[in-house]
């Protein structure tokens, strides 16, 4: 993130396309309203440098997560969901925001 100077980075996990659309929507919009935004697959980005991006002023992460089944993660975000998940993933000061309109499948895993 440092690099690339975005103070934006969307993670998607999906299945379908459909919450990659949305992540693209999302920083199309960011990009009208002047924040710097990029868009990324879980799975092809080093999630190890998520810690990284609390050195980016004003920044903030924004995961757009899908589930299937009984809220499985997708296929591109099983090693997200198992990095997040490990007791040991220490992300105190990162700015994030997560919303989900499913109740019974916030409760991923």
């Amino acid at each position: 993130m440092n690099d690339s100077g975005k103070r934006m980075v969307v993670f998607y996990g999906s299945q379908t396309g459909t919450a990659e659309e949305f992540a693209t929507r999302l920083c199309k919009e960011a990009r009208y309203y002047g924040i710097s935004a990029m868009s990324a697959d879980p799975i092809e980005y080093d999630i190890e440098t998520l810690k990284e991006l609390k050195e980016v002023e004003d920044h903030i992460a924004v995961f757009l997560m899908a589930t299937y089944g009984e809220g499985e993660p997708t296929d591109n975000a099983v090693q997200f969901h198992e990095f997040i998940k490990n007791e040991e993933t220490e992300l105190h000061g990162l700015n994030y925001a997560v919303s989900s309109s499913y109740s019974t499948f916030c409760k991923s895993k």
